[in-house]
This record gives C-alpha cells, structure tokens and sequence, in this order.
C-alpha cells in the first residue's frame, strides 16, 4: 500500500511542477506530450559584469537530429537566492533560436541559474535546461548572507522499480550542487497529505 501511495506521490508532484513551471513560464502545459527533445545553448562568454548583454544561440535535438516539434523557448534568469528576475520567450525557427538577456547594472553579484524549457521538454524535469553563469559586480557590496544549498535526491528501489503491493526497500542518495554528500531529513506524503514514510541520511566526511 505504501508503494501504491509514492507511485501517486511521483505523478502528483510531477503535474504539480509542470503546472508551477509552466505559470511560471506563461507557458501552456501539455503533460500529454511525450519527447526526448533537448536543449543546449551557446553563449558569447562563460561569465559577465552586470551591465552587460548574455547573447546566445539554442539549438533543439530529439534522438540526434534536428527537433521542429516546439515553436517557442521560454527561459528563466534565477538570481542566487531563487528568486526569477527575468522570464523571457524566444521563437524557434529550424530548430533553432537566438536571444539575449540584458543585464541590470544593479545585480547581486554570485551564481545565476538560466532555466530553459519548450512544451515538450517541460513535462520531463531530466529534459529541462539549466545552467549556472557567475554575474560579477564591482559597485555592489555582497551582504553577509547565507544562501541555501541546492540539494539534489535520488531514489533507489532494490529490485529497480516500485510495484504496488509488493514491499520494496528503497535507498535515497543526497547531494549538494557541487555533488558532495548533503545531510537531509524528512517526510513522503501521500495525495491526502498523510505521511507514509520518513527519511533521513547523514555525511560520514
């Protein structure tokens, strides 16, 4: 009964970011659609000073080849606490795209996250874009802040899969966005937000 409740828990919580993202995004949401369409993006320089323009080309692929399924990218700029400071949408023309993000003169300096996602991509969270870029700034003072680690968290089940009704053990790897053990604790919930079961790892380093 419990594996019954985590396979909800997987597709809840799928539908759930698809449905958060896609908001996000004012992009629409088509769980129906199925791709391995992915995404890489060229940039004009591996780092930046604010002030200056991110310029860069997209390219879409699905099995090695060119991928004309999606029409549009939709692309996120995340500043190093989380927050979205910028949501833009680039048209695609032959598999391809090209844009640019102005830089505000007044960001913080530290990692930013590029998030980019296309309708068919958005429904799978391995298929979904992501790279981090160091924005410096010299006019801005960086205040004594701690910022939360970006944990990452793998489930395992023994026999490979999980089958309702069938008691399975299942191990969990955490780690951190550098892939360091990350110490974690907490809780799997049900649809009816019962909890069915509880975690917890530790580093031995």
């Amino acid at each position: 009964m419990k594996k019954y409740y985590l396979r909800i828990l997987q597709v809840f919580i799928l539908l759930t970011y698809v449905t958060g993202l896609s908001a996000q995004m004012n992009m629409p949401a088509d769980t129906s659609y199925h791709s391995n369409e992915k995404i890489y993006i060229h940039y004009d320089k591996p780092y930046y000073a604010a002030g200056e323009t991110i310029w860069f080309k997209c390219y879409l692929y699905d099995k090695g080849l060119p991928s004309v399924g999606s029409q549009n990218l939709y692309l996120q700029l995340i500043d190093p606490f989380g927050k979205i400071t910028e949501i833009k949408k680039y048209p695609l023309s032959g598999a391809t795209a090209k844009g640019n993000i102005n830089l505000s003169s007044a960001l913080t300096e530290g990692f930013y996250t590029i998030r980019a996602v296309t309708p068919a991509t958005a429904t799978n969270n391995d298929l979904i874009y992501s790279k981090n870029i160091y924005i410096y700034n010299p006019s801005v003072k960086i205040k004594d802040t701690i910022v939360p680690k970006k944990i990452s968290i793998q489930f395992f089940p023994e026999s490979g899969n999980l089958i309702d009704s069938i008691f399975t053990q299942v191990g969990f790897k955490a780690t951190d966005e550098k892939g360091n053990p990350a110490e974690v604790n907490g809780v799997i919930k049900s649809s009816n937000d019962a909890v069915v079961a509880t975690l917890e790892a530790f580093s031995m380093a």
